[in-house]
């Protein structure tokens, strides 16, 4: 890539950015602190739920979710995360003469050298909105809330189902048969440090706290048997990671499950240990 491109790229992705912070910052605030919305807040159940994109931001995002700690916006290509960062210290510069206010703190994960338009389809509508998602649809306009949103062959072969846990992301990989997991590669954009804890869980350090991406459970099934896999994460080069997985069976399909979570501030051991406790 010319030095020119890397530039607009790079601009570009600023202005991406700003325009996702600047959406989802009154949200975050609004939700931490307890004031009235300036629009609709849905009451919903413990799960985080997915809402289609209707003109909300940027067509090139399909679905949101936003809950208390952190916002989603999925595209074909990638799944946009939205922190809500650190508040400038009283006495800085950032910080002075005014409220301390929070930036928040965009974190990218790319589907790298991935089929181009995938289809896309969202899954099992529920019947009542679910608690801690937040709409940001006026009253004026209706809106649908999903539990999944589903991409096909983003690589031969291969699905990306993005699910709404218990206020948390989770990213399963559908395999199919004779389709090769090893294509598959996460590119990360920003986060400072990307790493892999004693857990064999991938580290996302940003500003404000870490994104865990949980150590890949990988199974296959047959004959309603189902087993599983041995796998994990492989850090290459320039902030991209790949999974690496142990002797399975070609013939058969697979399942890699990746559950995501957010731990704000440094005290990431403790922390890790009481998310990895919770229930997926």
């Amino acid at each position: 890539m010319s030095r020119y491109a890397q530039t607009q790229s790079l601009e570009q992705s600023r202005s991406l950015f700003k325009v996702f912070a600047d959406l989802v910052a009154p949200l975050t605030a609004r939700a931490r602190s307890g004031e009235p919305p300036a629009r609709r807040i849905v009451p919903r159940a413990k799960e985080l739920r997915f809402q289609e994109n209707r003109g909300l931001t940027y067509a090139e995002v399909q679905y949101l979710a936003c809950c208390p700690d952190y916002s989603v916006f999925l595209t074909s290509a990638e799944a946009i995360l939205v922190l809500p960062g650190r508040s400038p210290e009283r006495g800085s510069p950032a910080g002075y003469g005014s409220p301390a206010r929070a930036t928040p703190v965009v974190v990218r994960m790319t589907i790298e050298s991935g089929l181009p338009n995938p289809c896309v389809s969202a899954v099992e509508e529920p019947a009542e909105p679910a608690a801690t998602s937040t709409s940001i649809v006026p009253e004026r306009r209706s809106s649908s809330f999903y539990t999944s949103v589903r991409y096909q062959n983003v690589y031969p072969g291969i699905d990306v189902v993005y699910m709404g846990g218990q206020q948390h992301l989770q990213q399963d990989f559908l395999i199919a048969p004779r389709a090769d997991p090893h294509c598959i590669i996460l590119a990360i954009q920003g986060a400072y440090q990307v790493d892999i804890n004693r857990h064999g869980d991938l580290a996302l350090r940003a500003a404000g706290g870490t994104l865990i991406l949980q150590k890949p459970s990988i199974r296959q099934e047959k004959g309603g048997i189902v087993r599983a896999v041995p796998g994990q994460y492989v850090l290459r080069p320039g902030k991209r990671v790949g999974i690496r997985v142990a002797e399975y069976d070609r013939d058969d399909p697979m399942l890699i499950t990746c559950g995501l979570r957010f731990l704000q501030g440094s005290r990431e051991t403790s922390a890790v240990d009481e998310a990895r406790a919770m229930p997926a």
